[in-house]
């Protein structure tokens, strides 16, 4: 069943979700942050600097939950429900391409390493 959730963003323009406009929760340190990471069913826990990095962001944050999909982790994140995102080590950069604007649109960072 589908969320019926929509983000909108644009460089340079408010993030909108479902019309309205959204923003990131502000968050002062890892302590209090609530993670997201997906990826796990997608060969990430193969990759050792994959699992490193899950493994320390689970430590450091208040909260953490794994799995769902990916796109709607982003969403998640703009509307502030979330306040990292950990997504899987095999995603390229046209995987996250168009939830940068919609991260960014609404307060937030979002970043690609390869």
């Amino acid at each position: 069943l589908a969320s019926k959730d929509r983000w909108v963003g644009c460089r340079g323009t408010r993030t909108l979700h479902n019309g309205v406009p959204t923003y990131c929760a502000p968050c002062g340190s890892l302590a209090t942050a609530r993670l997201s990471a997906s990826g796990c069913g997608l060969g990430a826990l193969v990759e050792q600097d994959w699992v490193t990095c899950a493994r320390a962001l689970v430590q450091e944050t208040r909260t953490a939950s794994f799995g769902g999909p990916n796109a709607y982790g982003w969403g998640l994140l703009a509307s502030g429900c979330i306040d990292v995102l950990l997504d899987a080590s095999d995603s390229e950069i046209y995987d996250i391409a168009a939830a940068i604007p919609v991260v960014e649109g609404a307060g937030g960072y979002a970043s690609f390493f390869r």
